[in-house]
């Protein structure tokens, strides 16, 4: 920016309020923050922008600190100059024109906007094309003739404010005479009058004696290459979950609605014992299982000669059975 000065001077220069958000929330978390600085953004008056950066300094002084120190008469409308037909505040503003139309239908769209939000204001004749528009107590003067208001958002924008067209519409004239003839199609089209000359290509190009310039070489970077963009900080990082809100509940046993298969009536449920139940029938049919492995293994011990085949026995000891397989007499595998 400090090099567009040096080039341009004379011309106004301006900053990308939504790079300045986003760096100011790294420092300064909170919506409220946010909310205040648009506003102070927005606002038209050096007295509104005062209002709310006060606002923002007895909520934190360093984030006012931090604003000021961002030249606001780079980013805030309050301090913009009048006839540029340009409040924008971002970067990236495209128009597109209808060819049957002569206002372009993104300002139509927002003078649309804007009749919405004048039926509030009252209008009162002060003379010759110059009246007072009022609500409670704010009040506005409005100058048809010279086409200002003492908002400055019509001189800033160059298509209005809600108090220029409650103005109009109460004479009963068109809104669209009173737009800046910026924004018509016949001076849009006065931008692509001159032709844009063809080029030959790299193969029709003169041969010089000078070694001709290379690309770069291709350097691999270290690591995984990334296949993912770069998000901003700003930006919402998280899987992406489709809500099950308004979503009927079907049961998959009995394919009816309002519960599912572990709720569902008709489906058995297993019948809980007492705790002191299950824990007496563990511990009686351990010590069957033990004494039973005794005796197999006893068995086992008095047969003479090796078992080198596989022999089986299977007991029930207080209804648990216990199998026993044995290669050798020194080798034993039991399982219950």
């Amino acid at each position: 920016m400090e090099a567009v000065k040096d080039v341009l001077p004379c011309v106004e220069h301006r900053q990308c309020a939504r790079h300045i958000v986003a760096n100011f929330k790294k420092r300064f978390a909170g919506a409220i923050f946010e909310n205040l600085f648009w506003k102070a953004c927005n606002a038209t008056t050096p007295q509104s922008f005062n209002e709310f950066m006060q606002k923002i300094e007895r909520l934190s002084p360093e984030a006012h600190k931090y604003l000021m120190e961002k030249e606001p008469k780079t980013w805030s409308r309050a301090f913009y100059e009048v006839g540029r037909a340009c409040a924008a505040v971002e970067n990236g503003i495209s128009e597109s024109f209808n060819a049957t139309k002569d206002v372009s239908p993104a300002i139509r769209q927002l003078l649309n906007g804007l009749k919405i939000e004048a039926r509030y204001w009252q209008v009162l004749p002060s003379g010759l094309n110059k009246f007072e528009t009022r609500n409670e107590g704010q009040a506005y003067d409005v100058d048809l003739d010279n086409r200002t208001c003492s908002c400055r958002l019509w001189q800033l924008n160059g298509y209005g404010c809600a108090y220029s067209v409650a103005t109009i519409l109460f004479l009963n004239r068109d809104v669209d005479t009173y737009v800046d003839p910026i924004f018509c199609r016949a001076n849009y089209n006065k931008t692509y009058l001159n032709h844009i000359l063809p080029m030959n290509g790299s193969n029709m190009w003169p041969e010089i004696s000078f070694t001709p310039p290379l690309p770069p070489q291709r350097r691999r970077m270290p690591g995984r290459p990334a296949t993912k963009r770069k998000r901003d900080v700003t930006e919402k990082i998280g899987k992406h979950k489709v809500s099950k809100k308004g979503k009927p509940i079907v049961c998959s046993a009995c394919h009816m609605r309002g519960h599912n298969k572990v709720t569902c009536p008709t489906t058995s449920k297993p019948v809980k014992l007492r705790e002191s139940v299950v824990e007496g029938s563990v511990n009686g049919g351990a010590v069957g299982v033990q004494g039973t492995i005794n005796s197999v293994v006893g068995g086992v011990h008095r047969s003479e000669g090796g078992v080198h085949g596989v022999r089986k026995k299977k007991v029930k000891a207080r209804g648990v059975g216990v199998a026993v397989r044995t290669r050798k007499p020194s080798e034993r595998i039991l399982k219950t």
